[in-house]
């Protein structure tokens, strides 16, 4: 599995990270402000458990649409 995440790193132009014991791809990093969002590729193993809720989908295109500009004023 690391060399599939080493080749999709290649291919995406990206690094893998890695602190020892996990390996990640950062496709998105997240910002300063809610709502936001983060897209990673790492290697896991295949019983890994599934943290995806019934009201993801919402809240990842809320992430993706960013904070209200209101909400960046101070």
């Amino acid at each position: 599995m690391l060399a599939h995440l080493d080749r999709a790193a290649y291919l995406l132009g990206r690094e893998v990270e890695t602190d020892g014991r996990h390996h990640r791809v950062w496709l998105r990093t997240r910002n300063l402000y809610y709502p936001c969002v983060e897209h990673i590729l790492t290697a896991a193993p295949a019983l890994a458990n599934d943290k995806t809720y019934r009201s993801f989908e919402r809240a990842w295109l809320a992430g993706l649409n960013g904070p209200a500009q209101l909400s960046l004023s101070f």
